[in-house]
């Protein structure tokens, strides 16, 4: 906390403006920021584990908001400023639900008094309609609340005397001490927390986006139709090694590429209501490659490679990958 304004002990106008700002960082905050940093880490694991579910959400949105307000207390600041005409309380620069500012003309503050807070204490205002509401909180000694109250008691023009619930009286310490020390880093690592949650979510993301290109035009005796598929899947979700490639554009196609444990890679279209299987001896170009990748996607393995075939009634060339 520091000071601005007469001297801390020596003589001065009794009604001259004063400053106090006092930092929020306190030696907890260094433990909720390694805490953060480690919930990340596992958000992240969450994300590649399981992809987008609802629990993961949540568990975003709470990891963001909690690094926020914990970037806040590294470096944030309550300013209170009071002289003959009122007091301000401001706290910034990050807005936060932890300090809410406040404004007092003069001639709405009958007493103002040190109170317990918890743990921790405060300066509360006893107002000239009766009501009190806490005006600086919290404070981490008594000694600074009470030096708090008298500064501010002084630039206002109040006559202290008791209130019931004020701390006793003590002879205030003085508080001008250097800035807290990593309090620069820490915000620094703070504000770095959603960067790398968001940096390892869009790595994620196009890692496990699925990607296809190319197309098969049939003719006799499958019909006449092109087939651009823009999307594919894993066949482990319907239970074969291989993948499944689609179109948004044509819902009635569908192309499977089957690694069948017996009988080999198989390719199997359906279209315009009918099926039909093509196998490599039927056809004099049957390059069908479907590799699993490192990649699992809520418990699924991304599968990628390509297929260029000439076969009777199909022909063309797809690349896939994130099939997943």
């Amino acid at each position: 906390m520091s000071f601005e304004g007469g001297g801390l002990f020596g003589a001065h106008d009794p009604r001259s403006p004063v400053t106090i700002r006092r930092r929020w960082l306190r030696g907890k905050h260094w433990i909720f920021l390694l805490i953060c940093a480690g919930v990340s880490v596992g958000l992240v694991l969450s994300w590649q584990a399981y992809g987008l579910t609802g629990w993961t959400v949540i568990g975003t949105l709470f990891v963001l908001s909690w690094d926020y307000n914990v970037t806040a207390m590294f470096v944030n600041s309550t300013t209170i400023r009071a002289d003959a005409t009122g007091v301000d309380v401001r706290h910034g620069p990050m807005p936060s639900l932890f300090g809410m500012g406040r404004r007092l003309a003069r001639e709405q503050v009958k007493q103002l008094f040190a109170a317990n807070f918890g743990t921790l204490y405060l300066v509360k205002a006893q107002l000239t309609d009766g009501q009190e509401i806490d005006l600086v909180k919290p404070l981490v000694s008594a000694e600074q609340a009470l030096f708090v109250e008298q500064q501010l008691e002084k630039a206002l023009g109040l006559v202290d005397y008791a209130v019931d619930g004020e701390l006793g009286g003590a002879t205030p310490q003085s508080i001008d001490g250097k800035p807290v020390a990593g309090a620069g880093s820490g915000a620094a690592l703070g504000l770095l927390i959603p960067v790398f949650i968001g940096g390892m979510l869009a790595f994620f993301y196009f890692a496990t986006k699925s990607e296809v290109s190319g197309a098969l035009t049939a003719s006799a005796p499958l019909g006449s139709w092109t087939f651009q598929p823009d999307d594919c899947g894993s066949g482990q979700l319907e239970g074969f090694a291989g993948v499944v490639l689609s179109s948004s554009k044509d819902s009635g196609t569908e192309v499977r590429l089957i690694k069948d444990p017996v009988k080999g890679t198989l390719v199997v279209v359906t279209a315009q209501g009918a099926r039909k299987v093509l196998e490599p001896a039927q056809c004099p170009v049957f390059l069908v490659n479907v590799e699993r990748t490192s990649t699992q996607v809520n418990d699924v393995w991304s599968m990628q490679g390509t297929s260029t075939l000439d076969c009777p009634g199909l022909r063309g060339a797809v690349s896939f990958a994130g099939c997943h």
